[in-house]
């Protein structure tokens, strides 16, 4: 995605990573990604762009017989927190690999299952992405993908970005995950890709907050980070500072996210209908 730096927003926004997914949404939604994998003894699954683990840990942690799960990124620091925490969990049928989602090093029909939550928009040909996740099934196999839907962390981050370029006139912003918030884009990329019968869902979800400053852990470990490196310190504390004040002064006290779902199963002979898709330009 021009314009936006993954593995560098992602390497420096690994500290802060963890804790504002787990304050943006609900565990739920976690298991909710790994319940729709549907894992069975002896799978091989792919967690694609998996960050700090989460999707992968939650399906490494079913203990389902024989299942082999693999994360991938491209952020090597999101990696090392993510074999930290499969160690401090005793998980031993997981292992995470550093490598980009648009150059999956693996053969096709690799994997019985495969998730990308939160990530596919960054990109720069989604549809050849998704096109290489579909390539990547068995028949059979099942893929799962989440991406950020309209309005997300609303009010707060609508706030930051206009109070951003405000103070930095021209101020360069690139959000990626605009390209995949509409579901009749994000079925028609599918499509597209090759995917059969994708079945699109919209949701809202709410982050609570315990104070007026709780939204700047969830900009500042997040997607927005690219904004926030492009801001001086002395800029970044104003905008904190008068953030602050106008979250008090609404009386802001909960953040709402779109998110949107998508799901779909491989039929039988697939396989290279799906690289048909991937080969062909867009």
């Amino acid at each position: 995605m021009n314009g936006f730096d993954a593995r560098l927003v992602y390497n420096t926004a690994s500290q802060g990573y963890n804790a504002a997914r787990v304050d943006a949404f609900p565990p739920s939604l976690t298991l909710r990604i790994t319940a729709a994998l549907d894992l069975a003894p002896g799978d091989r699954v792919l967690d694609v762009a998996c960050g700090t683990g989460e999707i992968a840990l939650c399906a490494a942690q079913k203990r389902i017989p024989g299942v082999h799960i693999t994360g991938v990124d491209i952020a090597e620091d999101m990696l090392t927190i993510a074999r930290h925490r499969a160690m401090q969990h005793g998980l031993t049928d997981i292992m995470f690999e550093k490598a980009d989602m648009e150059r999956l090093p693996y053969p096709d029909a690799s994997f019985n299952a495969i998730a990308c939550g939160f990530a596919v928009f960054f990109a720069h040909d989604i549809t050849k992405a998704i096109a290489s996740f579909w390539r990547l099934l068995q028949p059979g196999g099942r893929l799962v993908l989440a991406t950020l839907g309209r309005n997300v962390f609303a009010p707060a981050s609508g706030m930051f970005l206009d109070l951003a370029q405000e103070y930095v006139p021209g101020l360069d912003v690139c959000l990626p995950w605009r390209a995949t918030e509409d579901i009749t884009a994000l079925t028609a990329l599918c499509t597209a890709a090759g995917v059969t019968d994708p079945a699109v869902r919209h949701e809202e979800y709410a982050s609570r907050l315990a104070g007026p400053s709780d939204w700047w852990p969830l900009i500042a470990g997040s997607g927005f980070r690219s904004v926030v490196m492009k801001l001086s310190d002395d800029t970044v504390a104003r905008i904190r500072h008068q953030q602050d004040r106008w979250m008090h002064d609404q009386q802001v006290t909960t953040l709402t996210s779109g998110i949107n779902f998508i799901t779909a199963t491989k039929p039988q002979g697939e396989t290279r209908r799906a690289l048909s898709a991937l080969q062909e330009p867009h």
